[in-house]
C-alpha cells in the first residue's frame, strides 16, 4: 500500500464542502444584490430618456418629478420617492438628481447598503 503524498490526488471531502459552500454563498449574495442594481439601471434609463425629451426644461419642478415618478412606477421601481428627486438650476438650465439608498438584509443582523446617485442636465437641446 502506497500512502505517500506524491501519489495522492484530488480534494478532501472537507475542502470540497468548503468550495461548494463558497459557491453557494456567492450565488445567494448575487441573488440578493441583483434587484437593487437592476432597479438602478431602470432609474438610469428613465433619467436619461427624460433628459432627452424636448421641452422638458420648460416644465415646472413638480411636473418633471411627476413625469419621472410615473416612468419609475411603470418600470416597477418602488425605491425612489419624491424626496429622493432634486431639481437644481444650472448653467445649462436645470439639473435633475436622483439619490437614494437601499438596505438589503443578507443574514441575521447583517445588511448590505447600496447608495445610488444619478444626475442629468435638462437644458434645452
Amino acid at each position: 500500500m502506497n500512502n505517500y503524498p506524491e501519489s495522492q490526488h484530488g480534494l478532501t471531502f472537507i475542502s470540497l464542502i468548503f468550495i461548494v459552500g463558497l459557491i453557494v454563498c456567492s450565488v445567494l449574495l448575487f441573488l440578493k444584490l441583483y434587484p437593487p442594481y437592476y432597479g438602478y439601471f431602470k432609474v438610469n434609463s428613465a433619467v436619461n430618456s427624460l433628459s432627452h425629451e424636448s421641452g422638458i426644461d420648460k416644465l415646472s419642478d413638480k411636473e418633471i418629478k411627476d413625469h419621472l415618478l410615473r416612468r419609475l412606477q411603470i418600470d416597477d421601481v418602488d425605491e425612489v420617492l419624491d424626496k429622493h428627486i432634486i431639481l437644481e438650476k444650472s448653467v445649462h438650465g436645470k439639473t435633475l438628481k436622483v439619490a437614494y439608498e437601499i438596505r438589503v438584509p443578507i443574514v441575521g443582523n447583517l445588511d448590505a447598503v447600496a447608495s445610488f446617485n444619478k444626475s442629468a442636465d435638462l437644458g434645452g437641446r
